[in-house]
């Protein structure tokens, strides 16, 4: 019961006014141009954006967008209500998780940290893949901690596969705890060669459909660039440094905003409980979901989503395991504390994040009118173009190289900034918003 209600109070808090801005350029269009295309009869393997193959993340959070567009139609709402359904899954399973770790005060300190900690909310109402990410390493987690029946055994593991589906392959650094819960599973309940079989098939059949098709169909090309170059961040690893620590750790700090003090206090704390195992189980997920992040100069807060989640349960745990030590009987007076945070937190949250008004942004409004023509669109400037694309609803042309517009067959379409048109000729302005100015080239 307690698990509901979290559920349907989070989920109904984080419909709020959710359809009220436009989608936001790298990466909701971007996300939500993909899924669009799938609707309308596109691949559900073979993922396009712009006439183009898309091979950074695989299909899952598209594939849940998709659906959410079939059923309700293609807009802002829809292609945001996926994420908002994650969340608020991740807040049950966190709440779960806590009170296997220990008790119900655990589970509800936890749900509570994580559903108030900033980042959690802008992700949660956004199309993006960050928490499907985050509910399927729960979920993992969950079933990594003292699996008892063959049944939790497959479900790690279908987890497990999921996540591989949900943004690259950075699901890939929960594989540690994924072989250490099996090994201890296995260790205490001998598998029979059909029970073997089934843990690979149920790990293998969710990720086989997508990374075999396109491995077959495009090779090389697909593994290097989701793999290594998005998945593994090959491109962005630079090495253990000071300056990208402190970076990361100050994004970190913007992203949990009030938690982050108790968080650094429990991880000092934690040093002190080693010799209990739930202490050092959600440190060793701590470990597993942060150290890649750590490692790279090009980590972005929005990467630090999923690191949130161990945040919580350390932070609750620490404090629990304290307060039984110390004065079990002011259990309630300290998830109490827990809850009025997260009330001051909710209220430095909510003009920024709920209380936004109805709006259409300024690349939108131009897309929409050039929509209207059928004429070729050119875009100059790609700060925006995700969002041209999605709200053009038509195949658009970036322009990195002004010899492109002088080579383009007139008329045709651009959206550009102002600032940008004193060296064309025989143009005319359709219409400007801002700096953001739609012209026919004749």
């Amino acid at each position: 019961m307690k698990a509901i209600i979290l559920f349907f109070s989070s989920f109904f808090i984080l419909l709020y006014n959710l359809g009220n801005q436009s989608l936001y350029p790298w990466d909701e269009a971007w996300y939500a141009s993909i899924a669009r295309n799938i609707v309308r009869g596109g691949s559900l393997l073979d993922l396009n954006y712009n006439s183009f193959p898309y091979w950074d993340h695989p299909p899952l959070g598209f594939w849940s967008i998709a659906l959410s567009f079939k059923l309700l139609g293609i807009g802002e709402f829809s292609a945001r209500l996926p994420m908002v359904l994650f969340a608020s899954l991740s807040v049950v399973v966190i709440f779960l998780i806590g009170q296997k770790l220990k008790d119900l005060w655990v589970g509800l300190s936890a749900a509570v940290i994580l559903f108030s900690s900033r980042w959690f909310l802008l992700r949660a109402r956004s199309a993006n893949l960050d928490i499907l990410l985050l509910l399927c390493q729960l979920l993992v987690f969950y079933f990594s901690y003292n699996p008892k029946r063959l049944r939790d055994l497959y479900l790690l593991w279908f987890f497990f596969g999921l996540g591989l589906l949900s943004k690259s392959v950075i699901m890939v650094t929960l594989l540690p705890l994924v072989f250490l819960s099996t090994y201890q599973f296995v260790k205490n309940n001998k598998l029979k060669k059909g029970e073997w079989f089934g843990v690979a098939a149920i790990f293998v059949f969710p990720i086989l459909s997508w990374y075999g098709f396109n491995t077959i169909r495009y090779g090389l090309p697909f593994l290097n660039r989701n793999i290594l170059m998005v998945g593994l961040r090959r491109a962005e690893t630079t090495g253990l440094s000071w300056s990208a620590f402190s970076q990361t750790m100050l994004y970190f700090r913007s992203a949990v905003h009030k938690w982050y003090l108790p968080f650094l206090s429990s991880l000092f704390l934690s040093i002190f409980l080693l010799e209990r195992r739930q202490i050092r189980q959600v440190l060793f997920y701590l470990f597993l979901v942060s150290f890649p992040y750590l490692l790279s100069a090009e980590t972005q807060i929005w990467h630090l989503i999923p690191v949130m989640a161990p945040m919580a349960l350390l932070v609750s745990l620490v404090a629990f395991e304290i307060i039984d030590t110390i004065l079990p009987v002011f259990k309630g007076t300290l998830l109490a504390i827990f809850i009025l945070i997260a009330i001051f937190s909710f209220n430095s949250y909510w003009p920024s994040i709920f209380a936004l008004p109805k709006a259409v942004s300024n690349e939108a409004r131009l897309a929409l009118i050039a929509k209207k023509s059928d004429l070729p669109l050119l875009v100059e400037d790609r700060t925006y173009l995700p969002a041209v694309i999605f709200y053009a609803d038509k195949k658009i042309k970036p322009v990195y190289d002004r010899k492109v517009i002088e080579n383009e067959p007139r008329p045709f379409q651009l959206l550009t900034r102002d600032f940008l048109l004193s060296n064309l000729k025989n143009y005319e302005v359709v219409s400007q918003t801002g700096d953001y100015v739609l012209i026919l080239v004749k």
